[in-house]
């Protein structure tokens, strides 16, 4: 899970935004074939993505800080936007 997000958060700083979705795309197929129609254990494993998500967003945003010459309050920014954004076409009905 954390390898599939840090995916995506490599995807966000490059600025690749299909690259961004089909990593995203590709987490949520991989759980629901996992969850096997199970909505409850979808959930769980949505959940536990979140979570190593917001792990993962932190600590590469962190650790590339300074590389990237960011000030810490660009760092935060950074980070609220990546975990703000959703791509609605990830999900579809």
């Amino acid at each position: 899970m954390t390898r599939a997000h840090a995916g995506i958060v490599t995807a966000f700083v490059a600025g690749d935004e299909a690259a961004r979705s089909q990593q995203v795309a590709s987490i949520v197929r991989d759980h629901a074939r996992t969850a096997a129609g199970d909505p409850a254990a979808f959930a769980v494993l949505m959940g536990k993505q979140v979570e190593a998500g917001a792990v993962v967003t932190y600590t590469v945003l962190r650790s590339l800080a300074k590389r990237l010459g960011l000030t810490d309050a660009e760092t935060q920014e950074i980070i609220a936007q990546a975990v703000a954004q959703v791509d609605e076409t990830a999900f579809p009905e």
